[in-house]
């Protein structure tokens, strides 16, 4: 019998991510992707919530405006803040199909998937 995963407490997790923003943070509100990411060689989705204070709009939007790269497409969650996945989990299936879709390279073989709220 193998072993069951083991499961983690809250309080666990929320010292894993005390710990991540202790260690990350300095660094992270030092970047700045205008200079150190202003041209991508690969297409950019931005799927954004629009109430979310850790990436605020403003800055999502500026950045890409600004942002050199194939494609860039920013997809915005209305009823969401930095988590639109569990914010708005359909809306977020929805988009993330419709990207692969877009970056299939025979689309003729690649069909998103159709839900009830799409119909005509």
């Amino acid at each position: 019998q193998e072993p069951r995963p083991r499961r983690h407490s809250r309080a666990s997790r929320a010292w894993g991510i005390l710990r991540s923003l202790h260690d990350l943070w300095p660094t992270a509100t030092d970047y700045d992707f205008r200079r150190s990411a202003a041209t991508l060689t690969t297409p950019v989705w931005f799927l954004q919530g629009r109430h979310d204070w850790v990436t605020p709009s403003p800055l999502v939007t500026e950045y890409a405006a600004e942002l050199r790269a194939p494609r860039v497409q920013t997809v915005w969650f209305e009823n969401s803040g930095h988590s639109p996945s569990r914010d708005e989990p359909q809306k977020f299936e929805r988009e993330l199909i419709a990207v692969q879709y877009a970056l299939s390279p025979d689309r003729r073989h690649a069909h998103p998937q159709q839900h009830e709220d799409d119909t005509p």
